[in-house]
């Protein structure tokens, strides 16, 4: 099983205290606690910054390379921090979905982190929504 979750910074670990306590390196020792008897291979594809369109040429290239069995996508932070309308957000996320799936992939789409000072909490709300 692979893993390869495109998505932001906190995944690579700049928004955790290590990259160690990032999401990626917990799901891989909690997959490995509870599943011993599985290889199981997480990577984490993550730029810092990104919107979803920058983060979709990614996925498109890396999960036709990769061919994963799991694809975790966190996406929205940038595009509200960017002001993304809602329906080009939306287009994308489809076709992060399309990408991920028409190459056999599951896939989670992880709500997009909080960011406090965030000027235009609406568009957030909505983008998560989305």
């Amino acid at each position: 099983m692979v893993s390869r979750p495109p998505g932001s910074s906190t995944t690579a670990g700049v928004g955790a205290c290590s990259p160690e306590a990032a999401y990626p390196a917990r799901l891989a020792e909690e997959i490995e606690t509870r599943l011993p008897t599985i290889d199981v291979d997480i990577g984490a594809s993550c730029v810092g910054g990104e919107t979803a369109a920058q983060t979709l040429e990614r996925l498109e290239r890396e999960v036709a390379r990769l061919k994963p069995d799991l694809v975790v996508w966190q996406v929205g932070t940038n595009d509200a921090l960017a002001d993304v309308g809602e329906d080009v957000f939306r287009t994308l996320v489809e076709r992060g979905i399309a990408a991920a799936t028409a190459h056999g992939a599951d896939l989670v789409l992880l709500d997009q982190q909080f960011y406090p000072t965030i000027r235009r909490n609406g568009l957030f709300e909505r983008t998560a929504s989305t």
